[in-house]
């Protein structure tokens, strides 16, 4: 319903009279979408094929694909100092007198050389305890149960590693708020 009361008239996209004030119309529109998502997110705004043309194409869904693809790994990764600029801006959080500089060894950095040090401590262990055998006629049998073997151990890290990172996922995002 309108303020009036009324159902609202007209369709999503009415026709303009002049077919290129609505094409400037609708550019300056999209535009402007563009610059405020690009401050905001960090990419351009998502359906502005629709917004221009008033249809949905594939190269612009293939495009906002890309660009949510940006949009997660720059929330969830890079943007936590922004996030703070922000809340600062708000009076959300209060500025500290002395700002503490992040240190080269950060959260996700101590994950990642954690996880990249338990499949490389993995690999070195089957390769020292479950070494590779020539396969011959009498120990086909043996060789296919290692292969077996191997797998699911490195299954069962990954699993284990999953398993980790789910339950401590905190620490595997840029969160400045902790320091700056």
């Amino acid at each position: 319903m309108g303020v009036s009361g009324e159902p609202p008239r007209g369709q999503p996209f009415e026709e303009f009279k002049y077919k290129t004030l609505e094409q400037s119309f609708r550019n300056a529109w999209t535009d402007n979408a563009d610059r405020l998502s690009l401050l905001y997110t960090g990419t351009p705004a998502l359906k502005t094929d629709f917004t221009r043309t008033g249809k949905r194409s594939t190269a612009g869904a293939i495009n906002d694909g890309k660009h949510s693809m940006i949009r997660y790994y720059i929330n969830n990764f890079t943007d936590g100092y922004n996030c703070d600029c922000l809340d600062l801006s708000q009076g959300q959080i209060s500025a500290k007198q002395q700002l503490n500089k992040r240190g080269f060894i950060t959260p996700i950095k101590l994950a990642f050389a954690a996880l990249m040090t338990s499949l490389i401590l993995t690999r070195v262990f089957l390769n020292v305890y479950f070494p590779y055998t020539e396969a011959s006629e009498e120990s086909d049998s043996d060789s296919t149960k290692l292969m077996i073997f191997r797998t699911l151990v490195l299954i069962g890290v990954f699993v284990v590693g999953s398993l980790g990172i789910q339950a401590n996922g905190r620490l595997f995002i840029d969160d400045s708020s902790r320091t700056i």
